[in-house]
C-alpha cells in the first residue's frame, strides 16, 4: 500500500511530500514540471565530504527524486504561522545549529566539479535580462520595469549582475531559505544540503537567508502575510550566533532587495500570475529608496536583546 503523506507543498519547480518514517520523517522531494535541469549528482567523494562537514546537513538518497531524512515534520516557514511563545525558541535554537553547520559547509574550498555560481542570484539576472521560462514571469517584468522606475531597475540589474560575478571559491549551499530547513521540536533541525551546490563568497549564502527574514519581516509590514508576524531580528541574532560572523551590511541590503524580486520571478514562473505581486515590486521599491537596502539590513541584524518577542 502507498503511504499516505503528512504533507504536501510546492510548485511546478519542485514538490515535497513528507511521510512519517518511524521516529523521524522522510521528506521527498520530486521535480515538477518546470524542473528543466537533470537531478543534481552527489558522487561519493562529493557525498563524503558534505558528511563529514556537520550532523545538520540532511543529504539526499537520489533515485527518482530526492529523498531526505528529518526529525521533523514542517519546514521552518511552516513553523512561522505557530504562536511565537513556543515557537520562536525553537527555531531559534534551530537556525543556530543550522548557522554553525553553514560555517562548516564554508570552510570547505569547492571541489573542482561544482561550478556553478549561485543559483538565486542567477535566475534573477536571467530575468533581468528578459530571459523568462513563463509568460507571467514576462509580464511581471513589464510590469516591474514601469512601477520601478529606470533609474532604480537599472541600478538593481547591475548590483545583481554584481553578486553573480562576485569572486570566492568557498563551497556554497546555494539555497538557503526557510523551507529547506526543518527544525524538530526539541530545538534541533536539519538543512536538506545538495540540489543546489555552488562555489562562491560565504557572505552570499549567509546573506542570502538575511535578506529572506527581510523579505518575511516586509511583507507582514505590507499587509500581505499577517499570518507571518514574527520578531525576525531574533531569528537573525540566533543565525549569526551560531554562524559567528556577519556579512556587510550593504552585501545583506542589495539582497535584501534582490530577494524580494527573487521570490516575485519565481512565484510567477512556478506559481502563476496574482496581482499582489505587484506588491512585493513596490516592497523591493521602498528597500531601495531606503539606501538600497542597508537600512532593512540594520534592523534586521543589530537587534536590541532587551527588546522582547512579539
Amino acid at each position: 500500500m502507498t503511504p499516505t503523506p503528512v504533507h504536501e507543498f510546492g510548485t511546478a519547480f519542485m514538490r515535497t511530500s513528507v511521510y512519517r518514517n518511524g521516529a523521524e520523517f522522510a521528506w521527498v522531494r520530486r521535480p515538477g514540471p518546470a524542473y528543466r535541469l537533470p537531478l543534481p549528482d552527489l558522487p561519493a567523494r562529493l557525498g563524503a565530504l558534505l558528511g563529514s562537514v556537520h550532523p545538520a546537513l540532511s543529504l539526499p538518497v537520489i533515485d527518482d527524486g530526492l529523498r531526505y531524512r528529518s526529525g521533523g515534520a514542517l519546514p521552518a516557514a511552516g513553523w512561522l504561522a505557530f504562536d511565537e511563545e513556543p515557537a520562536g525558541p525553537v527555531l531559534e535554537s534551530a537556525l543556530r545549529e543550522i548557522a554553525t553547520a553553514l560555517a562548516g559547509l564554508h570552510a570547505r574550498p569547492a571541489p573542482p566539479q561544482i561550478v556553478r555560481r549561485h543559483p538565486g542570484v542567477t535566475r534573477l539576472a536571467a530575468w533581468f535580462d528578459d530571459r523568462h521560462d513563463a509568460a507571467p514571469a514576462f509580464h511581471l517584468s513589464h510590469r516591474a520595469r514601469k512601477r520601478l522606475g529606470r533609474t532604480r531597475w537599472t541600478r538593481l540589474e547591475e548590483l545583481c549582475g554584481q553578486f553573480c560575478a562576485a569572486g570566492g571559491d568557498t563551497l556554497l549551499h546555494g539555497a538557503l531559505s526557510m523551507a529547506l530547513i526543518v527544525p524538530s521540536p526539541d530545538g534541533t533541525g536539519v538543512l536538506l544540503t545538495g540540489e543546489d551546490l555552488a562555489r562562491g563568497p560565504w557572505w552570499l549564502d549567509l546573506g542570502w537567508l538575511i535578506a529572506e527574514l527581510i523579505e518575511l519581516d516586509q511583507a507582514v509590514k505590507a499587509g500581505i502575510a499577517p499570518a507571518l508576524d514574527f520578531t525576525y531580528p531574533a531569528l537573525c541574532a540566533a543565525l549569526l550566533e551560531g554562524y559567528g560572523r556577519t556579512p556587510d551590511l550593504s552585501a545583506i541590503g542589495g539582497l535584501g532587495v534582490l530577494r524580494v524580486l527573487t521570490h516575485a520571478r519565481d512565484y510567477a514562473t512556478y506559481v502563476g500570475w496574482d496581482d499582489q505581486l505587484l506588491t512585493y515590486v513596490d516592497i523591493a521599491a521602498v528597500l531601495f529608496d531606503e539606501q538600497i537596502g542597508e537600512v532593512a539590513a540594520r534592523a534586521m541584524t543589530e537587534r536590541d536583546p532587551s527588546i522582547p518577542r512579539k
